[in-house]
């Protein structure tokens, strides 16, 4: 494995390069690497919404003895989609995943559920978004618009966050400062929303 200073400088120049490989295109980038040797496997782009994983990605990620990082840029700075955390579900050789914004945002993820857990972490993961939807039914939508901006940002995040509560993802966010000043201001509504998020995807009566 690399030392953990040699993956800091990879990952470093790894999100940098896809970084610029999309400035200004609003699409989505791809890169996976190898945690062992920090070779790049594959790389792609892709969509405002979706990038394609490359044919070599997916046959190593298919390997559970490997140990691969996928980096991918996400145009609106937002945390993980559902997808993305399936596609680590069933991809046991993809160790780390990490969605990055143009505003500097990173959010990291690796899959805690033990294997024989998959069929549960997979389950509350296809019905994450619709607990978060039930969530802000049950909070009530925020009325005023520096909060309803904040959630369509964070909506992600939040979803992320529950899943971690959970026991689905070992999950970890660096927030740019301007971006961490929206979150202490909005604080409450995002724990308020976090622990709903949490109840709906517990409650096994929907």
């Amino acid at each position: 494995m690399l030392s953990s200073q040699v993956k800091k400088h990879i990952d470093n120049k790894n999100r940098l390069y896809c970084l610029q490989k999309v400035r200004n295109l609003n699409v989505e980038y791809l890169l996976a690497y190898d945690l062992v040797d920090g070779k790049t496997i594959g790389e792609s782009i892709g969509s405002a919404n979706t990038v394609p994983i490359p044919q070599a990605v997916t046959s190593a990620g298919a390997d559970a003895t490997r140990k691969i990082k996928v980096i991918h840029v996400h145009p609106k700075s937002v945390s993980f989609s559902s997808t993305d955390i399936l596609v680590m579900l069933a991809n046991p050789g993809f160790a780390e995943l990490e969605a990055i914004g143009p505003d500097g945002s990173i959010f990291w993820g690796q899959i805690e559920a033990l294997p024989q857990n998959f069929g549960a972490a997979n389950f509350f993961v296809t019905r994450s978004e619709q607990a978060y939807l039930r969530a802000l039914q049950r909070n009530g939508f925020p009325k005023k618009q520096q909060p309803a901006t904040f959630l369509a940002l964070e909506f992600a995040h939040i979803i992320c966050t529950a899943l971690a509560q959970v026991g689905v993802l070992g999950y970890q966010s660096n927030l740019p400062t301007t971006r961490m000043s929206g979150m202490a201001l909005h604080a409450k509504l995002f724990a308020d929303m976090v622990n709903e998020t949490v109840n709906q995807l517990t409650d096994l009566r929907w």
